[in-house]
Parts: C-alpha cells; sequence; structure tokens
C-alpha cells in the first residue's frame, strides 16, 4: 500500500509540475442567438435554455481525491502520511454561445495563482438538458504538451456560483493515475 501511495504522490507532483508548462490562447466560438420569425420575416431574439450559462467565471479547482494504480486516497489522507498537499488551482472559464442554442462551447485554463503558467485545463462542449442542468462531453487535453488526460463531467445544476465535480484520468508509464476535483465557478460578466 505504502508503494501504491508513493507511486500516486509521485505521478501527481509531476503531472501538475507539467501541466505549469504549458500556455495556450483561447479559441471560443460565439454567436448572436438571433432567429428570424417565418410569419412577419423580422428578427427576434431568442432566449436560448443555454443562457443562464453563458458568460466569463473565474474558476477554483481544490483537489478531492487522488488515485494510483487504481486505489484512491484522499487529500487529506495523504498529507498525513507523506506531507504531500494538493494546493487549490485557480483560473478563467468562458461557457460561450454556439449555433444551436441548447449547447454550449467551455474554455478554461488554470494554474497555481491563476495567471502565470496558465494550461487548458477544460476545452469541451455541453447540452442543456430539459431540468435546465448543463452536460458536458467527455474531453481531453494535455498536460505539458504530452500527456494526455481524460476529463469526465457531472451533471452541473443552474446555480451560482456553478459547483461541479471533475475526473481526471491519465497513465504515468504503465500506472493508472487520476484525480477528483470539485471546481466553483464564479460569473464575473455575462
Amino acid at each position: 500500500m505504502k508503494r501504491s501511495i508513493l507511486l500516486g504522490i509521485i505521478a501527481a507532483s509531476l503531472a501538475f509540475f507539467f501541466a505549469c508548462e504549458k500556455e495556450e490562447d483561447p479559441i471560443v466560438e460565439n454567436n448572436n442567438d438571433t432567429i428570424v420569425n417565418d410569419s412577419t420575416g423580422s428578427d427576434t431574439t431568442a432566449v436560448s435554455p443555454a443562457q443562464f450559462y453563458l458568460g466569463e467565471y473565474d474558476i477554483l479547482v481544490t483537489t478531492d481525491s487522488v488515485m494510483s494504480d487504481g486505489n484512491w486516497f484522499e487529500t487529506g489522507f495523504i498529507a498525513q502520511v507523506s506531507g504531500k498537499t494538493y494546493p487549490d488551482q485557480i483560473g478563467h472559464m468562458t461557457i460561450a454561445a454556439t449555433d444551436d442554442p441548447n449547447k454550449v462551447s467551455i474554455y478554461s485554463q488554470i494554474s497555481s495563482d491563476g495567471v502565470t503558467n496558465l494550461y487548458d485545463y477544460y476545452v469541451t462542449t455541453g447540452t442543456v438538458n430539459e431540468a435546465g442542468e448543463l452536460i458536458l462531453e467527455n474531453s481531453t487535453s494535455l498536460l505539458g504538451g504530452e500527456t494526455p488526460i481524460d476529463f469526465e463531467y457531472n451533471i452541473i445544476s443552474p446555480s451560482a456560483p456553478l459547483v461541479f465535480k471533475t475526473h481526471a484520468y491519465y497513465m504515468f508509464g504503465t500506472v493508472p493515475c487520476g484525480y477528483v476535483h470539485t471546481n466553483t465557478a464564479t460569473k464575473i460578466a455575462q
């Protein structure tokens, strides 16, 4: 068990070290949600089901647990056993409209200070269901430009701030590793 914990700590440390090396410019889609009323031929602005989510957000990412070789450990336990901590990551998230009024694009970058060494965190799309919940598509990003990390997202409820869990999985050599994060996204602009 100590070997698994040690491997997990090393893998997690290396993954976040490499992640902080990457910096890219965002690519975000936009549209104006204008529709044409067929009976009059005039333009009217539609209220998109995704309207609640559109905007710019500050995002705080907290690591809840870490996985190494199939074994999950709470970050508090890892800190007790090894002294290794997982500082919060901060950054920026944009949720923008697409051509489909039920669908949005999501782009997020984070780093330890939210300013320097930003790296892509989420680059995905999402669909708003009939209950008004945002369901994001699984996505893959590259940590440090070479390590693929697969993201799975929990459903996002229409609340302020947006609080949701993500699961991130990657390979450290031949060892499967992962994280569970709590994301808190606070809207700063529409």
